[in-house]
């Protein structure tokens, strides 16, 4: 079975393009595939559920902004995301529950950050270039 998720060379950079059913599943291999990115086995045990909550006035910077605190999360806390789920935008803010647990991998490369550079969203289509 595809994993939902292709890594795709860039120059310094990676960028993750993800596909799923919908906006949840889609941002959900958008996360799977990050963590791909940082860790050489992203499989993650969750423990811990807590919901996200970032503002930004659209679905594209509500992408970013989610990634990018995903990223802060795993800085600050050794803490990476096994699951995402209920998923829901409103007008200026973007709402998922994340279960949160350790991976089972070794970091292999740090991501600065999530980029707006050559960002796709879609339903069914997301790309990112990530920073590292």
């Amino acid at each position: 079975m595809e994993p939902g998720f292709t890594l795709l060379g860039h120059t310094a950079d990676v960028k993750v393009r993800a596909r799923g059913p919908d906006f949840e599943g889609t941002l959900g291999n958008l996360v799977k595939g990050m963590l791909a990115v940082l860790y050489d086995d992203p499989a993650v045990a969750g423990e811990l559920y807590r919901d996200l909550v970032v503002t930004a006035p659209d679905r594209e910077s509500q992408v970013v902004a989610l990634l990018n605190e995903i990223l802060y999360v795993l800085e600050s806390e050794g803490l990476a995301p096994s699951d995402v789920s209920g998923v829901r935008t409103e007008e200026a803010a973007l709402r998922a529950g994340v279960t949160w647990g350790r991976a089972k991998g070794r970091l292999v490369r740090e991501v600065k950050a999530a980029t707006y550079h050559q960002l796709l969203v879609t339903d069914t289509l997301m790309e990112v270039v990530l920073d590292l």
